[in-house]
């Protein structure tokens, strides 16, 4: 997958509609941060449960073992679809039936993860309405008051809090023995490989290889973070050149990757500002610049701002590890 090109439902499709700082209802956006799984479905569990009056209906959660432990996603969001979820649910269950919860993990063709939930239940002999499997689309019982959703989210509102986080309802109705309700979401940023020692020591003697990461766009963060963490690297993340340096004064880098147009400080002031500490001084941090809209005479200002290479977005994993190693490699001979 080219880090930075989604497809129609992925989270990056509409960058500039998703950013950090806002939930849905003030612009459509989202937060995203990291969840460590467990305990934040017992949280989410816990909440629904006495929210929504279930009762006796008791909620059991298993979580996949091939599953991380931790996702990045928006929390308020994804708390609000499962709530939503739960509810819809119990209205097609036998009274006093349980209902379980649990993730897994799916692949689709293109390569990409995706964290699946699933919510079932012992259903009812006639349930309310009884949807079959929907391709996609959200169940059509909708007739849930807001006291009943605890925060008045219908199933279609749901169905696209779930797509405005790149996800997709899978399936609604029976399977036999039991009623279900599923969705999917991106798996962002997180590391799903077991990599050697060796591997992780790539390029650099002893240790693994220090990143750091500076894009504002924090879906296109999000992903390169989590490709390059799956290399066994250690990866720092900073939204604008401020943040960046910062982090720079506090930590040895072998690799910087830098965007070029950012707010508060952009990647080419950053840039200058490492080459001025580091002039006269034994240590060369090499910069990989990185744009999604490249003007002709933008590789030269890379250039002039102290940058040792480019890529374009979307960016090619393959390429990008290539001129990580390329420039690693040629700071160290220096």
């Amino acid at each position: 997958m080219d880090i930075g090109h989604q497809s129609d439902q992925a989270p990056g499709k509409d960058h500039d509609n998703i950013r950090p700082g806002k939930h849905p209802g003030d612009s459509g956006q989202l937060i995203y941060d990291e969840i460590l799984l467990d305990p934040y479905l017992d949280h989410c569990i816990a909440r629904i449960s006495p929210e929504g009056h279930l009762g006796d209906c008791p909620i059991s959660k298993e979580i996949g073992s091939d599953c991380p432990l931790s996702v990045y996603a928006d929390k308020k969001v994804l708390y609000k679809v499962l709530a939503s979820l739960f509810h819809q649910l119990r209205d097609q269950l036998a009274p006093g039936a349980g209902m379980s919860l649990r993730t897994e993990l799916a692949r689709l063709e293109g390569g990409d993860d995706m964290i699946v939930f699933i919510l079932e239940g012992e259903p009812a002999a006639n349930p309310v309405n009884d949807p079959t499997v929907l391709g996609g689309k959200a169940p059509q019982n909708t007739a849930m008051s807001a006291a009943e959703t605890g925060d008045g989210l219908l199933a279609p509102q749901a169905d696209g809090l779930i797509r405005l986080m790149g996800g997709s309802f899978s399936f609604a109705g029976h399977t036999g023995r039991a009623y279900r309700l599923s969705f999917s979401i991106p798996l962002l940023g997180v590391d799903l490989h077991t990599v050697s020692d060796k591997e992780a020591r790539d390029y650099v003697s002893g240790r693994a290889i220090r990143l750091l990461v500076v894009e504002d766009d924090m879906i296109s963060q999000l992903y390169l973070a989590g490709f390059l963490r799956s290399k066994g690297w250690e990866v720092d993340t900073a939204s604008d050149g401020l943040v960046a340096m910062d982090l720079y004064a506090t930590k040895k880098y072998d690799l910087i990757i830098m965007d070029g147009q950012m707010p508060r400080m952009n990647g080419f002031e950053a840039s200058r500002r490492i080459r001025k500490i580091e002039e006269g001084e034994p240590v060369y941090t090499p910069i990989l610049a990185i744009s999604g809209y490249v003007e002709p005479d933008d590789q030269q200002r890379f250039a002039d701002a102290g940058m040792d290479g480019f890529l374009p977005k979307p960016i090619d994993e393959d390429k990008l590890l290539a001129l990580i190693g390329k420039l690693i490699k040629e700071a160290a001979n220096r």
